[in-house]
């Protein structure tokens, strides 16, 4: 575990308020979004499980033992609560998420390279609709949300080596599909 993290699993376990709205307002958003890929169209419910899982990390932060990153603990935790929920309500779920998500250019600063940016975001996104339910989301959390192959694996309870598989796959999709738009 990395040594900030590390620090925020110490300063909650000593009450810190200011490194739990961190945490929160750092991974809220994402794993809303993670939720919506099991669930689509359940915006409100997402936030409900996401505040849940933050709710249950104050109330048991004294005894909080992360064994591994705090961002894969996170994923993992709404996971299963977003599974549980989806059984208790009978909502039907996706193995993984509809949404297509957005790959971002480097930043660019002229309007012929914010229109060329857009365009590019634009085609990408539909390109990554493309891709299988499965390949899309460990597609998206490796690369919009940074985490590892292995933090993938375990919070999707797949092996590494599929993990890879897909990765791979998308990218040299990704890359074939783009050939004609960049030239």
């Amino acid at each position: 575990m990395a040594d900030n993290e590390q620090a925020y699993c110490i300063a909650l376990q000593n009450d810190d308020g200011n490194a739990f709205e961190t945490l929160f307002l750092k991974h809220f958003p994402g794993l809303v979004a993670f939720v919506e890929a099991f669930a689509p169209g359940v915006r409100q419910e997402a936030e409900d499980v996401v505040s849940d899982v933050f709710a249950h990390l104050w109330r048991s932060r004294k005894q909080l033992i992360v064994h591994g990153s705090i961002k894969a603990y996170l994923y993992t935790a709404t996971r299963n609560k977003a599974l549980d929920y989806a059984k208790k309500r009978r909502i039907k779920t996706l193995p993984l998420n509809e949404d297509a998500g957005a790959y971002l250019f480097a930043h660019m600063q002229t309007p012929e390279r914010e229109l060329l940016s857009k365009e590019m975001d634009a085609h990408l996104s539909r390109l990554i609709g493309q891709l299988s339910p499965q390949a899309r989301i460990i597609f998206r959390m490796n690369r919009d949300e940074g985490l590892s192959y292995a933090e993938i694996a375990d919070i999707l309870s797949i092996s590494v080596n599929t993990v890879k598989t897909h990765v791979y796959r998308a990218l040299k999709f990704l890359k074939e599909a783009s050939a004609a738009f960049t030239q």
